[in-house]
């Protein structure tokens, strides 16, 4: 004698679906992230001052002149203004207040460096790399698990050491 096939509305099946019923997420995993303006969209803008920093042309940007413009909220504009041509600065415009962020994010990147700008990024002459620094700076605040502390070594520490080591 057959037994009869266990039905889906069994007690057993209908406790194990009540048990393991599936609920959606308390907090997306993304809920803790900051909205507005995006890493993606420091790291575009990392890439335009490089590009800024490495053009012949470009006149010379003193840092003092970069942490000021920084501080007042107009390094786009300074850096458009040095640049003698006009960088698409179009991607910072969306989502809705994500310039505010970004010139907050970028002043605060100025607070931390100004006068320990060697020591914290490794710059010390040009104002280009100043303006990087600061964004790159910026998208570390936004995910400081990529990117760890670490100490520049200054450029008559690095090359003089290791000079000395093999003279001596």
């Amino acid at each position: 004698m057959k037994t009869p096939p266990k039905s889906l509305n069994s007690p057993t099946s209908l406790l194990t679906t009540m048990l393991h019923k599936p609920e959606w997420p308390k907090a997306w995993p993304c809920a803790d992230r900051p909205t507005g303006l995006r890493r993606s969209a420091l790291l575009r803008l990392a890439f335009v001052v490089n590009s800024l920093a490495d053009s012949p042309s470009e006149t010379e940007l003193p840092l003092p002149a970069v942490h000021a413009a920084a501080q007042e909220g107009r390094l786009l504009e300074l850096l458009a203004q040095s640049a003698g041509r006009c960088p698409d600065f179009s991607f910072l415009q969306s989502p809705v207040g994500s310039f505010d962020e970004l010139n907050s994010a970028l002043r605060l990147s100025s607070t931390v460096l100004q006068g320990r700008e060697f020591v914290k990024a490794g710059v010390h002459r040009n104002g280009y790399c100043l303006a990087l620094a600061l964004v790159l700076y910026a998208i570390r605040e936004r995910s400081p698990q990529l990117w760890p502390a670490c100490r520049a070594v200054a450029p008559s520490e690095g090359r003089s050491r290791s000079h000395q080591s093999k003279t001596d």
